[in-house]
């Protein structure tokens, strides 16, 4: 994260280039994944909103799920039984999530990821100048 940082602020806007969800493609229907890496990249440059906006089930929801498989962990540790129990509440989440984020129609769903990074939701960055070129290298160089 800290590169990532002082790369940004030291050159300024990155190319964007995002990988495309192959399930989405296929089947024009958004996965539970969907919108995911540009989450992250949002997050990165400090844009909660549209962090959320992209993937809130990645967002808002990897705290808490990773909260309880932490304390499913501790209480195996402790001598307790493994219930199936958080697994298939996870799994119900996600077919939830799934189908939600689809509902009415995957383009108009509240839940569906923005198409694309938009400039207004981005935060502003420090650019850095570069120099300019002569409009004539010939002119500049007899003088």
């Amino acid at each position: 994260m800290a590169l990532y940082l002082g790369y940004r602020f030291a050159i300024g806007d990155l190319p964007i280039w995002m990988p495309k969800c192959l399930f989405h493609q296929w089947t024009g229907f958004h996965c539970p994944g969907c919108g995911g890496t540009r989450a992250v990249s949002a997050l990165f440059e400090g844009n909660f909103v549209l962090a959320v906006r992209n993937n809130p089930l990645l967002i808002l929801g990897t705290p808490l799920i990773g909260l309880a498989i932490y304390r499913q962990h501790r209480r195996e540790l402790a001598g307790g039984k493994a219930s199936p129990r958080l697994v298939w509440t996870l799994f119900i989440l996600f077919v939830a999530y799934f189908a939600l984020r689809n509902i009415p129609s995957p383009t108009t769903s509240p839940l569906a990821p923005v198409p694309e990074i938009q400039d207004s939701l981005r935060p502003a960055m420090p650019q850095k100048k570069l120099p300019q070129l002569p409009s004539n290298p010939q002119n500049h160089l007899k003088s």
